[in-house]
């Protein structure tokens, strides 16, 4: 039976139905290939992105600064400047709405998915979407420009409170003295 079919399709006869077939399907990929190219990403999925690009940059620029505020404060140290580094970096992650529908038609059960971020409103008007849970930039590395970084009493003092503050072992911390 398939054989009869395409005897009948590649006769001579055909030749217009083979011409329309293979219109049909360089069309349907073409359409293919330019809804990749029109389509773009979701505006979700950017949104969610940017959130959690810009929440991370923010929250280790935040750690430095808070940092070099208070290592300021040791009796001794002067003016100082903090530089970390990370092994992994703040993490958020968005509220997520999920849709299951089931059909069973025809002997064939489907079940399809769809899941969606959830959006707030800001005071802007814009959208952004809803965090759920955040998680801190673990630190991997430390170094404290000082200017009291000469004497060894203030160099002690500032590992001992990076140390401290950061959970980072004394090997991976560098105190300099600031010229």
């Amino acid at each position: 039976m398939k054989n009869d079919f395409l005897r009948r399709l590649f006769c001579p006869e055909n030749r217009q139905v083979r011409m329309k077939m293979a219109a049909g399907l360089l069309i349907g990929i073409a359409l293919l290939l330019c809804s990749r190219f029109v389509e773009g990403e979701p505006k979700e999925q950017v949104a969610v992105e940017n959130v959690q690009q810009t929440t991370g940059e923010r929250a280790e620029r935040q750690l430095e600064a808070e940092l070099e505020r208070v290592l300021s404060q040791v009796a001794g140290a002067g003016q100082v400047q903090v530089l970390l580094t990370y092994a992994t970096t703040a993490e958020s992650t968005p509220a997520r709405e999920e849709k299951i529908e089931e059909s069973n038609g025809n002997s064939e059960n489907t079940v399809s998915r769809e899941s969606t971020v959830v959006l707030m409103e800001d005071g802007s008007g814009g959208q952004s979407p809803l965090i759920l849970t955040e998680t801190a930039p673990q630190v991997e590395g430390v170094l404290i420009v000082a200017q009291g970084a000469g004497d060894p009493v203030v160099c002690d003092e500032l590992s001992r409170a990076a140390q401290a503050l950061l959970q980072v072992p004394a090997h991976k911390i560098a105190i300099l003295k600031m010229k």
